[in-house]
């Protein structure tokens, strides 16, 4: 975006002088307020990340998040109606959780952590999960035994459509049950495929 907007301004002032070097001195003065901007983005990124904790029990999940004022937001299974996790780079990813009900939280209080473009209904999102096959299947896990549903298959035992995220061996009762990509566990506690 910065970049569009120098070379931007560089065509614009060297077609109205006819100079090729003062429309580049016109956009080197944009380089400063630039790398200011993607330099306070970064900063800000950074301390939200040293700053956030995702917790996952056998009863709920909290979120305490926040840079100078912390919020815990405290989410029972029970008011959980579904999650969908999304991979990014490598075995990253996030995780949106769908509330139930009229249970809502305002985005403004959710930002950075609230799923994108649901305004109406906002959804908590845990953001840059590591390891995120393994974090969704301890999910799906807890939020079916707190549910009294019976655990999920295995991953291997799951079809999959499209595209599969490595996954470790199966040597725990916590592996995980995101065989690809997106799986949405809805209301009924089966998993279905985006």
């Amino acid at each position: 975006m910065f970049a569009a907007i120098l070379v931007l301004r560089a065509v614009t002032e060297a077609s109205q002088t006819g100079s090729l070097v003062a429309g580049l001195v016109a956009a080197a003065w944009l380089v400063a307020p630039a790398a200011g901007a993607i330099a306070m983005l970064w900063f800000m990124a950074w301390l939200t990340s040293r700053t956030t904790v995702y917790t996952i029990t056998n009863r709920r999940v909290v979120m305490r998040i926040g840079i100078v004022l912390s919020l815990t937001f405290n989410l029972p299974f029970a008011r959980i109606r579904s999650a969908d996790a999304r991979p990014a780079a490598g075995t990253t990813g996030d995780i949106a959780l769908a509330l139930t009900g009229t249970d809502k939280i305002a985005y403004v209080h959710l930002w950075p952590h609230a799923r994108p473009w649901r305004l109406a209904r906002p959804e908590p999102m845990l953001r840059c999960v590591e390891n995120l096959t393994h974090v969704a299947g301890v999910l799906t896990t807890a939020w079916r035994a707190a549910n009294g549903m019976a655990p999920m298959p295995t991953a291997a035992q799951l079809p999959v459509q499209g595209e599969t995220l490595p996954r470790p061996a199966l040597a725990s009762p916590m592996a995980p049950s995101f065989a690809h990509a997106a799986r949405r566990l809805d209301g009924n506690g089966a998993a279905a495929a985006h």
